[in-house]
C-alpha cells in the first residue's frame, strides 16, 4: 500500500511517535495509508441536526437518485449495471431528468443491460438520453463502458473502485456510490459537488476539489458514517438550492429541536 502525509506501514513517524493511520484509497482506487485528522469542533451537533431535517428523505435524490433507481421497488433487488448507468448519466444533470432517461433505456425493446447498448446505434441511445447534459460524451462512454463490461468482466459490473475509475466517464465519486448501492461495499465517500460547498462552508474542510473534499473528510469522519454522508448532504444541499424544497425545508427548521441553528444552516 502506498503512503501519504509520512504515515509508516506500522504506524510510526521517524521520531518513533506513533501516528493514527487509516486505509484509504486514492483516486484511482489504489490502497494508500493516511493519517488521520482532528474532527472539527461542534460537527456531530451540525451533523446530527442536518439527520432530523433530512429524516423524511424527500429530496429529489431519495426519489430519482441512482441508489433508487437501481432498485426494483418490488422486489428491493439492486441491479448494478443499472445504477452504473444512472451514475454515468448523472453529472450536470438534475436527478428527474436522469429518472427519465433511465426509465427509457429499461423501457426500450431489449431492455437496459450492456448487450443491448451496445445493439442500438448511436442515434437511438443519444434519443433515449437526450435531455441529459453532456448526450453525446455519454453515448460514447455508455457504449464503451458496455463492451469493456463485457469483454473484461464477464458481463458484471466490477466490484473495485480501481476498476470501476478504469471505466470512462467514471471518477472516484460515482464509484463508490456504486460500490456502496450495488455491493454494499464502503471503501470511500462519493463526494459531489453539493456536498463539496457545503463542507467548506462549514468549515470542516478547506479545499478545491470534490476529491481533495473526500480525502480531508476520510480523514476525521468516523467510518460509520460514510456510507450515508452522501446521500444526506446531497439531499440537503438540493433542498437549499430548489425553492419549492428549500420552503419545505424552512418551515421544517423552525419546528425543529434546534430553530435558530437550524435556520443559519438553511
Amino acid at each position: 500500500a502506498g503512503k501519504e502525509r509520512g504515515a509508516a506501514a506500522a504506524g510510526d513517524g521517524s521520531d518513533g511517535e506513533k501516528r493514527d493511520v487509516y486505509m484509504a484509497q486514492d483516486a484511482k482506487g489504489n490502497a494508500v495509508e493516511r493519517e488521520k485528522a482532528q474532527e472539527p469542533k461542534g460537527w456531530r451537533e451540525i451533523y446530527d441536526l442536518v439527520l432530523e431535517l433530512r429524516k423524511e428523505r424527500d429530496a429529489p435524490v431519495d426519489w430519482a437518485g441512482s441508489e433508487s433507481l437501481g432498485t426494483n421497488r418490488e422486489t428491493g433487488e439492486v441491479d448494478a449495471y443499472h445504477t452504473l448507468i444512472a451514475l454515468m448519466l448523472s453529472s450536470q444533470t438534475k436527478d428527474q431528468v436522469v429518472a427519465e432517461a433511465v426509465q427509457n433505456l429499461q423501457n426500450s425493446p431489449g431492455g437496459l443491460t450492456p448487450q443491448s447498448v451496445l445493439a442500438m446505434s448511436d442515434e437511438e441511445l443519444k434519443g433515449h438520453i437526450a435531455k441529459v447534459g453532456f448526450q453525446n460524451n455519454k453515448t460514447r462512454f455508455l457504449k464503451q463502458a458496455a463492451q469493456i463490461i463485457l469483454d473484461q468482466h464477464e458481463g458484471t459490473v466490477p466490484r473495485t473502485a480501481k476498476e470501476l475509475t478504469a471505466l470512462p466517464g467514471i471518477g472516484p465519486k460515482m464509484a463508490y456510490i456504486i460500490l456502496k448501492v450495488a455491493y454494499n461495499v464502503v471503501d470511500g465517500i462519493g463526494v459531489d459537488t453539493h456536498m463539496h460547498r457545503i463542507f467548506n462552508v462549514l468549515g470542516w474542510v478547506t479545499s478545491k476539489s470534490p476529491e481533495q473534499t473526500r480525502v480531508q473528510l476520510e480523514s476525521w469522519l468516523p467510518r460509520e458514517e460514510w456510507d450515508v454522508v452522501n446521500v444526506l448532504f446531497v439531499g440537503f444541499g438540493q433542498m437549499t438550492q430548489q425553492p419549492v424544497h428549500r420552503a419545505r425545508l424552512m418551515r421544517r427548521s423552525i419546528d425543529s429541536s434546534q430553530p435558530e441553528a437550524a435556520l443559519r444552516l438553511v
